[in-house]
């Protein structure tokens, strides 16, 4: 799925835009309020702690999970998802 990483920083942005009240690029939209924003896109290693790639990811997203409300908006691109169709 080419683009993946781009809708998902295109969504963040137009959330933010709707919640300041400026133009949002749609015919409707209904967006409701956030109060954080989290987003985890890219990959990389930290062999120097010894941490895979996916352990790096693990450990991202556990931190975002760990701080994010019923209201915020989580945006995460993972590598070991992998790329379907």
């Amino acid at each position: 799925m080419a683009g993946k990483s781009t809708l998902l920083r295109q969504t963040a942005l137009i959330a933010m835009l709707a919640q300041t009240g400026s133009f949002v690029p749609a015919d409707r939209a209904t967006i409701g309020i956030i109060d954080r924003l989290f987003s985890r896109i890219g990959a990389k290693d930290d062999l120097f702690r010894d941490r895979s790639t996916f352990m790096v990811e693990m450990l991202e997203t556990a931190e975002i999970l760990k701080h994010a409300t019923p209201r915020s908006l989580v945006s995460l691109s993972l590598r070991w998802l992998g790329d379907v169709g």
